[in-house]
Protein backbone atom coordinates (compact mmCIF):
# COMPACT_ATOMS: atom_id res chain seq x y z
CA UNK A 1 0.00 0.00 0.00
CA UNK A 2 1.40 3.36 -1.01
CA UNK A 3 0.56 6.34 1.22
CA UNK A 4 2.06 9.63 0.13
CA UNK A 5 1.51 13.26 -0.80
CA UNK A 6 2.30 14.72 -4.19
CA UNK A 7 0.89 16.13 -7.40
CA UNK A 8 -0.68 14.52 -10.47
CA UNK A 9 0.54 15.70 -13.88
CA UNK A 10 -0.70 14.57 -17.32
CA UNK A 11 1.86 13.71 -19.98
CA UNK A 12 1.51 12.58 -23.55
CA UNK A 13 4.08 10.04 -24.67
CA UNK A 14 4.46 8.59 -28.13
CA UNK A 15 4.59 4.95 -29.13
CA UNK A 16 5.57 5.11 -32.77
CA UNK A 17 3.15 7.55 -34.34
CA UNK A 18 0.45 7.01 -31.73
CA UNK A 19 0.11 9.45 -28.83
CA UNK A 20 -0.39 7.71 -25.47
CA UNK A 21 -1.63 9.93 -22.62
CA UNK A 22 -0.77 8.97 -19.07
CA UNK A 23 -0.77 10.55 -15.63
CA UNK A 24 2.19 10.67 -13.27
CA UNK A 25 2.04 11.00 -9.51
CA UNK A 26 5.15 12.92 -8.50
CA UNK A 27 5.34 12.00 -4.82
CA UNK A 28 7.06 14.19 -2.25
CA UNK A 29 9.35 11.29 -1.30
CA UNK A 30 10.97 11.42 -4.77
CA UNK A 31 9.14 8.44 -6.29
CA UNK A 32 7.14 8.72 -9.50
CA UNK A 33 4.15 6.46 -10.09
CA UNK A 34 2.61 6.12 -13.54
CA UNK A 35 -1.10 5.65 -14.19
CA UNK A 36 -2.37 4.73 -17.63
CA UNK A 37 -5.26 6.83 -18.91
CA UNK A 38 -7.34 3.68 -19.55
CA UNK A 39 -6.95 2.52 -15.94
CA UNK A 40 -7.23 5.89 -14.21
CA UNK A 41 -10.48 6.76 -12.43
CA UNK A 42 -12.46 9.70 -13.82
CA UNK A 43 -11.56 12.15 -11.04
CA UNK A 44 -7.87 11.42 -11.45
CA UNK A 45 -7.75 12.34 -15.12
CA UNK A 46 -9.41 15.69 -14.33
CA UNK A 47 -6.86 16.28 -11.58
CA UNK A 48 -3.97 15.69 -14.00
CA UNK A 49 -5.05 18.63 -16.17
CA UNK A 50 -5.21 21.26 -13.38
CA UNK A 51 -2.66 24.08 -13.73
CA UNK A 52 -0.87 24.65 -11.37
CA UNK A 53 -0.94 21.08 -10.03
CA UNK A 54 -2.87 20.54 -6.79
CA UNK A 55 -1.03 18.87 -3.92
CA UNK A 56 -2.96 15.82 -2.71
CA UNK A 57 -2.76 13.01 -0.20
CA UNK A 58 -3.19 9.65 -1.88
CA UNK A 59 -3.37 6.03 -0.80
CA UNK A 60 -3.26 3.30 -3.38
CA UNK A 61 -1.38 0.36 -4.83
CA UNK A 62 0.31 -0.84 -7.99
CA UNK A 63 -1.77 -3.13 -10.20
CA UNK A 64 -0.52 -6.44 -11.57
CA UNK A 65 1.19 -7.55 -8.35
CA UNK A 66 3.30 -4.40 -8.07
CA UNK A 67 4.50 -4.21 -11.67
CA UNK A 68 1.56 -2.34 -13.22
CA UNK A 69 -0.03 1.08 -13.11
CA UNK A 70 -0.73 2.98 -9.91
CA UNK A 71 -4.37 2.91 -8.75
CA UNK A 72 -5.57 5.23 -5.96
CA UNK A 73 -8.02 4.07 -3.30
CA UNK A 74 -8.14 7.33 -1.34
CA UNK A 75 -7.69 10.75 -2.90
CA UNK A 76 -7.95 13.83 -0.68
CA UNK A 77 -6.60 17.34 -0.48
CA UNK A 78 -3.91 18.06 2.09
CA UNK A 79 -6.64 19.43 4.40
CA UNK A 80 -8.53 16.10 4.22
CA UNK A 81 -11.41 16.92 1.83
CA UNK A 82 -12.21 14.08 -0.55
CA UNK A 83 -11.57 14.84 -4.22
CA UNK A 84 -13.10 11.53 -5.27
CA UNK A 85 -14.97 9.33 -2.80
CA UNK A 86 -13.20 6.16 -1.71
CA UNK A 87 -16.38 4.17 -2.35
CA UNK A 88 -16.49 5.43 -5.94
CA UNK A 89 -12.84 4.51 -6.51
CA UNK A 90 -13.37 1.03 -5.08
CA UNK A 91 -16.50 0.53 -7.21
CA UNK A 92 -14.63 1.52 -10.38
CA UNK A 93 -11.83 -0.90 -9.48
CA UNK A 94 -14.24 -3.78 -8.93
CA UNK A 95 -16.06 -3.03 -12.19
CA UNK A 96 -12.77 -2.89 -14.07
CA UNK A 97 -11.70 -6.26 -12.64
CA UNK A 98 -14.93 -8.05 -13.57
CA UNK A 99 -14.89 -8.99 -17.27
CA UNK A 100 -18.54 -10.08 -17.10
CA UNK A 101 -19.94 -6.90 -15.54
CA UNK A 102 -23.41 -6.56 -17.04
CA UNK A 103 -23.18 -2.86 -17.96
CA UNK A 104 -20.04 -3.54 -19.99
CA UNK A 105 -21.72 -6.46 -21.73
CA UNK A 106 -24.97 -4.75 -22.80
CA UNK A 107 -23.44 -3.33 -25.99
CA UNK A 108 -21.83 -6.66 -26.81
CA UNK A 109 -25.11 -8.56 -26.37
CA UNK A 110 -26.94 -5.95 -28.45
CA UNK A 111 -24.47 -6.33 -31.32
CA UNK A 112 -24.71 -10.13 -31.17
CA UNK A 113 -28.51 -9.90 -31.22
CA UNK A 114 -28.51 -7.58 -34.25
CA UNK A 115 -26.03 -9.84 -36.07
CA UNK A 116 -28.09 -12.95 -35.42
CA UNK A 117 -31.29 -11.21 -36.54
CA UNK A 118 -29.59 -10.23 -39.80
CA UNK A 119 -28.19 -13.72 -40.29
CA UNK A 120 -31.57 -15.36 -39.68
CA UNK A 121 -33.32 -12.90 -42.01
CA UNK A 122 -30.89 -13.48 -44.89
CA UNK A 123 -30.80 -17.25 -44.33
CA UNK A 124 -34.59 -17.25 -44.62
CA UNK A 125 -34.43 -15.13 -47.79
CA UNK A 126 -31.82 -17.48 -49.23
CA UNK A 127 -33.98 -20.49 -48.41
CA UNK A 128 -37.01 -18.91 -50.13
CA UNK A 129 -34.92 -18.03 -53.20
CA UNK A 130 -33.40 -21.53 -53.34
CA UNK A 131 -36.86 -23.09 -53.04
CA UNK A 132 -38.18 -20.98 -55.96
CA UNK A 133 -35.19 -21.76 -58.19
CA UNK A 134 -35.49 -25.52 -57.68
CA UNK A 135 -39.22 -25.68 -58.36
Amino acid sequence: MIKTTGVFVRYVGHVGLKAMPYILLNADNGMTYRTEDLVAPKGLSDLGDVKPPVKVYVEGFLLNNGSGSFYPLKLTTISGQYIVSSDGLMKQLLIGRDPFYYKKSVFLFFMIFVSWCGAIFYARQLRIWFYRVNM
